[in-house]
């Protein structure tokens, strides 16, 4: 462990951090019990409420749902990845990186024009005789689960491949000399020594899902309302600032909460890149 020989050089940082983030952040969740008067008011509101209840095992189910696909998609395409020669690896990573880069909107619009009533999804299924007229694949939780698919799935492939990458070929030797098959080798290896990458990406992928807005609200419908929607009606619909407020603190604590879990498994180190 190394230690700051000049502790006073990150004091910028921090205050950087402090003035930027934290203190914009903490007074709008201090409209938890401040607004509109002091006390409990706002979560007694929502222990009450059933529609705040119900967008929140919304929310867990589409991210819970996005994370299982993410993880099983994004490892299979992390295991090819890792078997490729550097230069084709570092090909595909760089696209897939490249996706990140592209605007959220851009991305949303995109699986609109796919999955429209005219788009190419419909019209594909019409060529193959599977439908008999133009429908429409919008407004439902297919939708908004593979359009966050997309999204998330990044962050899933780069710290597995990472993790499949840096397991030692000695091991993978060791065994095949044993007498172990392919699938052996990869169930009782691979896959264990790869598992913090997974791991990584998982929590990532959940924590962000939580509080997903565009992609649920532009392409998912009444019955796809995740927390976040319900804090941008509060604040649009309602100007109930400390309602908002109360609502993202209970979902910053249950990502928090999932952090901490993380961390007593892994350490939280891993989610940066550390050992």
């Amino acid at each position: 462990m190394h230690t700051i020989a000049r502790p006073w050089l990150a004091w910028p940082a921090i205050a950087f951090l402090l003035l930027l983030f934290a203190l914009p952040i903490g007074i709008f969740l201090a409209g938890s019990v401040l607004d509109p008067v002091p006390g409990l008011g706002q979560f007694s509101r929502l222990l009450e409420s059933k529609a705040f209840t119900q967008t929140l095992l919304n929310t867990f189910r589409i991210a819970a749902t996005v994370t299982v696909v993410c993880v099983v998609v994004g490892y299979l395409v992390a295991v090819r990845i890792a078997t490729l020669e550097n230069t084709w690896a570092a090909i595909l990573i760089g696209l897939i990186v490249l996706t990140v880069w592209i605007s959220l909107l851009v991305r949303n619009y995109a699986w609109m024009v796919v999955l429209g009533r005219q788009g190419l999804l419909s019209r594909f299924l019409q060529a193959l005789g599977w439908i008999d007229a133009p429908t429409s694949f919008l407004y439902n939780e297919f939708a908004v689960v593979v359009a966050m698919t997309h999204i998330l799935i990044p962050y899933v492939i780069i710290p597995s491949v990472a993790s499949l990458k840096g397991i030692d070929k000695s091991y993978v030797r060791a065994a095949m000399s044993l007498g172990a098959r392919p699938a052996g080798v990869f169930r009782n290896v691979m896959l264990p020594l790869s598992t913090p990458g997974v791991a990584t990406g998982a929590v990532i992928v959940f924590v962000m899902a939580l509080g997903f807005y565009v992609t649920p609200a532009l392409t998912g419908g009444r019955g796809q309302m995740m927390v976040a929607m319900l804090i941008e009606g509060a604040v649009s619909n309602e100007l109930n600032w400390g309602y908002a407020a109360a609502q993202a603190l209970v979902l910053l604590a249950i990502s928090l909460l999932i952090l901490y879990f993380y961390n007593r498994r892994y350490g939280v180190s891993r989610l940066w890149g550390g050992a």
